[in-house]
């Protein structure tokens, strides 16, 4: 092609040479009629791929693949299975490098600012963290926590988002770069949601209750059989239900279900004591005991960490196909949440409450609300992202793979079915 242009140009060009440095061989290539027509003709197939609404489809098996530094955004083998374009097993998802995590800054007047390659968060001089940028793949702020200018852009720079959140922890907003540019993907996104998006809402709902189920079979310490034979019932009602309308009366039945046997995950000598820490079905706002604060809380962190997933996709977080649009809401966050919340949110919590990471003495007790302790809130963020780092088999590729990198994996799977590369959104569930 460069050929090519250089004839365009006025030049004589007959032929090229390649170079191959790792044997220092060079070989000419005559630039004849034949291998004039052939470039034309795929010039011709590539302006007719860019030209095209549809991508193309992915290479199958290709040896390519695996050393392409996309490999993990553009999910080849994935796609391929879901397609039935391959029947052979994917190879490994090489994940991204973990090394980077989130930063929580809580500390109330603390100031967060850069200094050359760090993030330095002060407070009246004095320094409380330093943290290479690199590591950093979020920066969380509660409450009143300053943020220089210089850091912001900085890390708008480096697609690092900024998480808002109020003191309490209720994820308020979200600051970054530049919005995604896969404009066809967000196109898509808003058609399907116009058309009601029933089809995907009955996956993620039946895989909520799939994965409540799973979990209250694995871990209850009391015989739920009864409950888990009627959750079994409802994941198969949400799959068949005819609009979103009978999909939620079918997911508050299980939730009711499914809250009504969260105590029996709780060890008896590890039980919040008082009255108001006594948990007797799901409340919020305010929350009117310690289990309900503490799910109250995680669900904040999970929906935050899928905000920032679906804006890194591509996607408008705050339309969504089962949760129904409105002022505020990231609603598309909420949606993918559903089939997570089972295996991170619950799961957190049963294990800070079950290990005695936290206690009484880690909530507040005000005006009829619970809330969290300084203490009680960094014991909940180290067990979620330490349970946001824990590894599983995926249930539909078969390689292991971060809770973490799990949310970005759906999220992509969830663009590739609206963009026609998959015939349906497999949602994650665990046996």
């Amino acid at each position: 092609m460069q050929g090519l242009l250089l004839r365009e140009a006025g030049y004589r060009c007959g032929g090229g040479i390649l170079y191959f440095s790792e044997t220092r061989q060079r070989v000419p290539v005559p630039f004849d009629e034949m291998l004039v027509e052939r470039t034309l003709g795929l010039i011709a197939e590539l302006r007719e791929v860019a030209g095209s609404a549809e991508p193309p489809p992915p290479l199958v098996e290709s040896p390519k693949c695996p050393r392409c530094s996309l490999v993990g955004i553009c999910l080849p083998d994935e796609t391929n299975v879901l397609a039935v374009r391959s029947r052979l097993p994917p190879r490994r998802l090489v994940p991204r490098d973990d090394v980077p995590k989130p930063i929580y800054v809580t500390e109330q007047g603390a100031y967060v600012g850069r200094d050359k390659g760090r993030v330095e968060v002060t407070r009246k001089g004095e320094r409380l963290a330093s943290v290479r940028m690199i590591d950093v793949s979020q920066l969380c702020v509660y409450g009143n926590v300053q943020v220089s200018t210089q850091l912001l852009r900085e890390l708008f720079a480096r697609e690092i988002p900024v998480c808002f959140f109020s003191y309490g922890g209720w994820f308020s907003g979200l600051a970054e770069g530049l919005p995604g540019r896969n404009v066809e993907l967000r196109r898509r996104q808003v058609a399907i949601a116009h058309q009601g998006g029933l089809d995907v809402a009955r996956a993620i709902v039946s895989a909520k209750i799939r994965n409540g189920r799973t979990l209250l079979r694995r871990n209850a310490r009391a015989d739920v059989a009864r409950v888990v034979a009627q959750m079994k019932a409802l994941s198969e009602q949400a799959c068949a239900a005819p609009s979103i309308p009978s999909l939620l009366g079918t997911e508050g039945t299980a939730a009711r279900l499914f809250f009504g046997a969260l105590p029996t995950l709780l060890r008896d000598d590890k039980k919040l004591p008082g009255a108001s820490f006594t948990f007797e079905g799901r409340n919020r706002r305010p929350p009117l005991d310690a289990v309900n604060c503490l799910l109250s809380y995680v669900y904040g962190l999970l929906v935050k960490d899928l905000t920032t997933v679906t804006y890194a996709v591509g996607f408008d977080p705050y339309l969504g196909f089962y949760h129904r649009p409105r002022f505020g809401r990231p609603a598309l966050a909420l949606d993918l949440s559903e089939e997570f919340r089972p295996l991170i949110a619950e799961s957190t919590v049963v294990n800070l409450i079950n290990n005695g990471e936290v206690g009484s003495g880690d909530f507040l007790v005000r005006a009829g609300g619970v809330g969290l302790t300084a203490s009680g809130r960094r014991a909940v963020l180290s067990a979620y992202e330490r349970r946001l780092s824990t590894t599983i088999k995926h249930p539909v590729f078969g390689y292991r793979v971060s809770y973490r990198r799990a949310l970005e994996v759906q999220a992509r799977l969830l663009g590739a079915w609206l963009l026609s590369e998959v015939p349906d959104y497999v949602a994650f569930t665990t046996r």
